[in-house]
């Protein structure tokens, strides 16, 4: 009887958006250092036709470090702009921050991603009925509960509470019937069933 709405999905869909989003991430490489001549030399090569890791061994004797697969957040606040404004096997200016001086260079660029509202649809409507179900459930049980110690028995509850009253003449400890078929039982249950004393109504258990 749980119903979901065009309207609430879509409420939630904003809400929510950032879980269907996968951040922009960039293959970066870097090198720091701490003469602002260097730094300028390092992008001087590069703009006359050297790659990245030439114009860095050739001017500092080392190789670049590389970052890896970085979002923009996973960078030092002072260069992650303009690492993310540069385009593919671009070669940034000199960049300063509290570690040195940057020179990077992005290998390559990973585009974000953002599920539409029809990708995740079915998701949101799910998600938005099990937790209304679970509220529904919950009150059902505080009434039962409230019925149960107000001395009616379980069939008076049930019918007042219109919920379904299932009768099973014999189950065995594995949840099995006296043929031997499987009733379907969750194991929590049968073990509520052998936990209760004959004749006396169990704990109420979800």
């Amino acid at each position: 009887d749980v119903t979901v709405t065009d309207e609430e999905i879509q409420t939630e869909y904003e809400a929510r958006k950032s879980e269907f989003s996968t951040p922009e991430l960039r293959d970066v490489q870097q090198v720091v250092v701490q003469d602002q001549a260097v730094a300028d030399k390092i992008v001087a090569d590069v703009k006359a036709g050297k790659n990245f890791g030439e114009a860095v061994k050739a001017e500092t004797q080392g190789e670049p470090v590389s970052l890896g697969q970085v979002t923009k957040e996973k960078l030092p606040a002072d260069i992650a702009d303009a690492v993310f404004a540069l385009p593919a096997d671009g070669v940034s200016e000199p960049l300063k921050s509290p570690f040195g001086i940057h020179v990077t260079h992005v290998q390559s660029i990973i585009p974000g991603t953002t599920k539409t509202l029809e990708d995740v649809k079915g998701e949101i409507r799910n998600s938005l009925a099990l937790g209304r179900a679970a509220g529904t459930m919950e009150s059902v049980r505080e009434q039962l509960q409230d019925e149960l110690a107000g001395g009616a028995s379980l069939e008076e509850a049930a019918k007042k509470l219109q919920l379904h009253l299932q009768k099973i003449d014999a189950v065995d400890a594995t949840g099995k019937d006296a043929a031997g078929t499987d009733l379907a039982l969750s194991p929590d249950a049968v073990t509520l069933i052998f936990s209760t004393e004959p004749g006396d109504p169990s704990e109420i258990s979800a």
